[in-house]
């Protein structure tokens, strides 16, 4: 999956948050996308 995801051309960031909205539940998605561009 990081292989193709490079192979794309995704940057760490855009890899990290697919990561963890596949890790984290749906519920806590937002939440994790507003602490990660400081939204708050």
């Amino acid at each position: 999956m990081a292989a193709a995801s490079i192979a794309v051309g995704l940057r760490g960031t855009l890899l990290h948050v697919a990561i963890v909205q596949a890790a984290l539940p749906q519920g806590i998605v937002p939440f994790v996308f507003a602490k990660e561009y400081n939204v708050h």
